[in-house]
């Protein structure tokens, strides 16, 4: 139980970590200097896994955050949803939840993408924000537990 404990903290202080880069073009321009140029390469691994377009990102003193609004949204919500992961998932003891809990977390999401891709709305920043914030408030209560077993049972498998 201890090693479970320990290895969810290794899990809440990266996302944390993950979350605070964020902020890290805004913070370095404000901080100004010969090290503005940090908050750039910080940003570098939201390339990764988001397109980053400024356009729809959330700006903060006139510079745009690593992620674009969707993606901030999905991150902080992860982050949220790991902090009370402890305290939810009580409610399902030994096992996920259902199927539905994730497709209705999903589903504004992608009938936000959906629609505005398809070109029938134009969604804000705020609502694409909002609709990752959602599914990733309930990401956590389905990667946590698989992370912390493959890994807890992976160390156990090699003694």
């Amino acid at each position: 139980m201890r090693k479970r404990r320990l290895l969810f903290s290794l899990i809440l202080i990266a996302v944390a970590l993950w979350c605070a880069l964020l902020f890290a073009p805004p913070v370095a321009v404000r901080t100004g200097g010969e090290g503005a140029e940090w908050g750039s390469m910080a940003a570098l691994p939201f390339s990764m896994v988001c397109h980053r377009i400024p356009e729809r990102c959330f700006w903060l003193w006139g510079v745009p955050l690593a992620a674009c609004s969707r993606c901030t949204g999905l991150f902080v919500g992860f982050l949220g949803g790991t902090a009370f992961f402890p305290l939810v998932a009580r409610r399902f003891p030994g096992r996920f939840p259902k199927a539905r809990l994730f497709g209705v977390a999903a589903a504004p999401l992608c009938l936000d993408f959906g629609l505005s891709h398809l070109g029938i709305v134009e969604s804000s920043n705020w609502i694409r924000g909002l609709t990752g914030l959602v599914f990733g408030l309930v990401l956590p209560l389905y990667l946590v537990p698989g992370i912390l077993d493959a890994v807890l049972n992976h160390r156990d498998r090699r003694g």
